[in-house]
């Protein structure tokens, strides 16, 4: 398998901690601490709501879903389960029931956890993307819905969506299915051919309903350039360093067993310069490291970059570069941010502040 992730805000993501609250919050007798997910809870990232006496589950699933920047018209697919902080016990709740009157462990200051209901049967659907194919082909579907259940593979996927698309005379073995998640900035995986994506799935609907929304598929082509050599910006050094300086400092806080396979280029003047991974993996793994690390008490700048490939903008193109002000409108930036990864290729969606090198 294959793995890297670019940069992750929490501000961007929605979530707040419990530690970041103004003291004032917890005067309030009745709020409740909603997470998203098992994976937002044990980080202890929570939207707090304040509610009436009489309100129903149903409203604060609705309300849940609108803290968490998720459609509240899906409400019936999701339910609320209360969880004791004390020894992990869950109760969950009756949707058809009032809020309140169903609390079994703290009444005043409850935790629950947004969750999916339970399947009816052992099958789901994926949105898997063309990707790569319309180097091939001309697609015009943005995307399809792929039935799974536990037994189907990542080829399985693949081979039903090459036919899905009208390109069943494709040979699934030269495509990967790669796993790719927008949440905190962006993740992506290269899929193994024996992997099931049912596992992913099934993971995220229990560790973030979040992140299950923002999961989405694409097919790469296994030669493809955009695919092959992670670029990794690394920033916020000591400028007029010697590339020698340079490559010591990340050294030292890498391993020889994480070392880059070459540098593409050096910003002496921003003290930033740009890594090439082959492996993806050993990409990821830098990345993690070196944006948890400090140089001169600094905090170090990690992100992967998008490759821009020139040549695969179709004819008659133009591209447009749109630049958002994330503060404008009262932080409505961030949402409109949020919005355009969900609509566009999310490499396509970067935080150029961040980067000298874009």
């Amino acid at each position: 398998m294959e793995e890297f992730s670019s940069g992750e805000s929490l501000e961007e993501s929605g979530f707040e901690r419990r530690g970041n609250r103004d003291k004032s919050d917890c005067d309030f007798d009745d709020y409740v601490r909603v997470y998203d997910g098992m994976d937002r809870y044990r980080r202890h990232q929570c939207r707090y709501l304040s509610l009436g006496r009489n309100v129903s589950v149903r409203k604060v699933v609705e309300l849940s879903l609108k803290a968490f920047k998720l459609p509240p018209d899906e409400g019936d697919q999701f339910c609320l389960v209360e969880i004791n902080e004390r020894d992990g016990a869950e109760h969950r709740l009756d949707s058809n029931g009032p809020f309140k009157l169903q609390l079994q462990f703290e009444t005043r200051r409850p935790q629950i956890i947004l969750r999916c209901v339970e399947r009816e049967e052992n099958r789901d659907y994926i949105s898997v993307y063309p990707g790569s194919l319309t180097e091939f082909v001309d697609i015009s579907v943005p995307s399809i819905q792929v039935s799974i259940t536990p037994e189907t593979s990542a080829n399985d996927v693949l081979v039903l969506s090459l036919h899905r698309l009208g390109v069943g005379h494709l040979d699934a073995k030269k495509f990967s299915l790669v796993e790719t998640v927008v949440d905190r900035g962006l993740v992506e995986r290269v899929l193994h051919p024996t992997d099931h994506p049912w596992e992913i799935i099934d993971s995220a609907r229990v560790e973030s309903v979040r992140t299950l929304r923002l999961t989405r598929f694409y097919i790469r082509s296994v030669k493809d350039p955009c695919g092959q050599g992670v670029s990794l910006f690394v920033g916020n050094l000591k400028k007029g360093l010697s590339q020698r300086l340079y490559e010591i400092i990340l050294l030292e806080r890498l391993g020889s067993q994480n070392k880059w396979d070459s540098i593409e280029v050096i910003y002496y003047d921003f003290g930033s310069l740009v890594a090439i991974y082959s492996n993806a993996e050993k990409a990821d793994e830098a990345y993690r490291l070196l944006k948890n690390s400090t140089f001169e008490d600094r905090p170090i700048l990690a992100m992967i970059l998008p490759r821009i490939q020139p040549e695969h903008i179709l004819d008659g193109t133009q591209p447009l570069l749109v630049f958002v002000n994330v503060k404008s409108g009262g932080c409505q930036g961030l949402d409109l941010i949020t919005s355009f990864r969900k609509l566009l290729n999310p490499h396509q969606v970067r935080y150029v502040t961040l980067c000298m090198g874009l």
